[in-house]
């Protein structure tokens, strides 16, 4: 029998910050920065994206058509998120 944690070590180890967000699901909390672009696929949450898209209000974000994409170094002031990050 392997041990599980060593072969989580021995898998990842050659994996970058970038590629080991590539296509994972996360989840963000008020208070946090979205590490990656993504699309939302559960949750809702107002999103301070100004310093990305220079929108000086927030934009509300949920699991819906056209509402569903979030950006990287944005800031979720209300809510949560579970995101899939997408590839780079």
């Amino acid at each position: 029998m392997s041990n599980k944690l060593s072969d989580f070590f021995k898998s990842n180890k050659e994996t970058s910050g970038k590629d080991a967000l590539a296509a994972r699901i996360i989840t963000v909390k008020a208070g946090e920065t979205i590490p990656c672009d993504g699309e939302v696929i559960d949750g809702f949450a107002m999103v301070d994206e100004s310093a990305v898209a220079g929108v000086s209000t927030p934009a509300m974000i949920e699991a819906a058509p056209g509402r569903n994409r979030v950006l990287a170094d944005t800031v979720i002031i209300e809510g949560s998120l579970t995101i899939r990050c997408n590839p780079r």
